[in-house]
């Protein structure tokens, strides 16, 4: 019963944010960032009890039903280093079940088009699609469908990949227009992302008039995931951001808030802590909330292996978790670079790390490395 209607900005409106580079390998100077927003409200005489949906975004979506996240995605394509002015032939949807348990279905998706790192594929024009088979509390189904009553703004917010200015407020909803197929997808062989919020100590800022704060916010190990910031402020609050593995400085996520204000990135990171260098710009006290969303795709299975060593069973354990948080849409080098795996001794040297990992230890790889 699901069916692919994409929908996107109206031309006649956006005439300049309609499309865009098919990877992140080209020169993006020639793309155009855009970053989209979309909603629809079904409601019902009795509650929900499932719903089986899927959907897709190009080029990363983050999908929200009740206010509460579903899923992100979509899971790429993968690809090499070469080949990349192009679109690849195929893209894929999700397919998930979620229980909402209410009468009321508030649908919305935030799009973002534009490749901005070396993972990320698109078709070259932007859009949405969602479809759901909805099963009541009375034993009826209803089909849902992106296209009519879907209404869309483009939210000028998200200037670019890593900056957001929340002076500059979203456009006014308007009806979404409904776009040419040219995605065709497959439905994704695995499930979405998991996700689990992490606030590390001193993530809850307090800035006084005109304070200024530089601080370090440690997370217990290296995650992947994105960054969550929530202020609250009657004036300006400038803050810098930067998701770091150890004590690299790389660009920052930059974020100027006004009035209260949330941004939740696109960008995938790998961070063991987050540097904070944050400004108050109002008259009177502001506040700011710095957290990392973790996410990798779940396991379903685990298994244990250990020693009578504790170093190598620490070491163990690091390699799980490594090998998890590398998980992503396909296997990365690592999300820090977020490089596909593009040659057989990448692939050969993480299938290793897979064996050593959950206790599949074959003595015979090992002696290949002597």
């Amino acid at each position: 019963m699901h069916s692919e209607k994409w929908i996107w900005l109206p031309k006649a409106s956006y005439p300049d944010n309609q499309t865009t580079v098919f990877s992140g390998f080209e020169n993006q100077t020639n793309g155009h960032y855009t970053v989209a927003e979309f909603r629809k409200r079904y409601a019902f005489d009795c509650r929900v009890v499932s719903a089986e949906l899927r959907f897709s975004g190009d080029t990363l979506f983050q999908l929200f039903c009740n206010e509460s996240i579903v899923a992100t995605g979509p899971a790429a394509v993968g690809g090499d280093f070469i080949g990349n002015e192009t679109a690849r032939e195929n893209f894929y949807s999700y397919e998930t079940v979620i229980q909402p348990d209410s009468k009321s279905l508030d649908l919305f998706a935030r799009v973002q088009m534009f490749p901005s790192q070396i993972c990320d594929y698109s078709k070259g024009h932007g859009g949405f699609m969602l479809s759901g088979v909805l099963t009541l509390e009375n034993g009826t189904q209803e089909f849902i469908s992106t296209g009519d009553g879907w209404e869309v703004r483009r939210n000028g917010s998200y200037c670019s990949p890593k900056h957001f200015d929340g002076r500059i407020h979203p456009d006014p909803f308007v009806p979404s227009e409904r776009t040419d197929n040219i995605w065709h997808t497959e439905t994704a062989p695995i499930p979405p992302r998991t996700e689990n919020e992490l606030f590390p100590d001193g993530s809850h800022i307090v800035l006084a008039l005109g304070e200024e704060k530089d601080c370090v916010l440690e997370l217990d190990k290296i995650y992947a995931g994105f960054l969550h910031v929530v202020a609250e402020t009657d004036g300006e609050v400038h803050a810098d951001i930067f998701c770091r593995e150890l004590d690299e400085e790389e660009e920052p996520e930059h974020c100027v808030f006004a009035g209260q204000n949330e941004y939740r990135g696109f960008i995938l990171h790998s961070a063991g802590n987050l540097r904070v260098r944050v400004k108050n710009k109002s008259d009177c006290p502001s506040r700011v909330t710095v957290s990392f969303i973790s996410t990798c795709y779940p396991v379903g299975e685990t298994a244990d292996t250990s020693t009578d060593d504790d170093a190598l069973n620490g070491v163990l354990r690091v390699c799980r978790h490594t090998l998890q948080y590398c998980r992503q849409t396909h296997h990365l080098d690592s999300p820090r670079h977020c490089e596909p795996l593009a040659c057989t001794g990448d692939y050969y040297i993480e299938s290793l790390m897979t064996a050593f990992s959950f206790g599949d230890i074959r003595l015979a790889e090992f002696d290949l490395l002597r």
